[in-house]
């Protein structure tokens, strides 16, 4: 229940934003984090509550790539690990020791 309304949450404000790719990668993301793990819903269900959104996890990124750019640049980068680990910090996942990362090599 607690996954469908994350879910509902999320694709409602990205339906707002239909045509922001950025909005639509970061909020698949934190559905598929949810999904894999009930400690990582349980924390963006907290965050939600706290009136966090996918937009405001897309300006962090945006904030730190700016900030990556240096002075007198206008374009600033994050590689995917950065960004994801943005999106994470923001939503509160994976704060807790409890979550174990899990390698795709230990999947085959």
């Amino acid at each position: 229940i607690m996954l469908q309304k994350i879910i509902n949450t999320i694709e409602a404000e990205l339906e707002k934003h239909k045509d922001d790719r950025m909005m639509r990668l970061v909020g698949d993301y934190v559905i598929a984090q949810c999904e894999k793990s009930s400690v990582a819903a349980e924390a963006v269900s907290a965050a939600l509550e706290k009136e966090k959104t996918i937009g405001g996890a897309v300006k962090a990124m945006e904030d730190k790539a700016r900030e990556n750019a240096g002075h007198g640049a206008n374009t600033g980068f994050l590689t995917d690990e950065e960004g994801y680990g943005i999106v994470k910090e923001y939503f509160g996942i994976g704060k807790t020791k409890s979550e174990k990362v899990v390698s795709i090599f230990d999947l085959m």
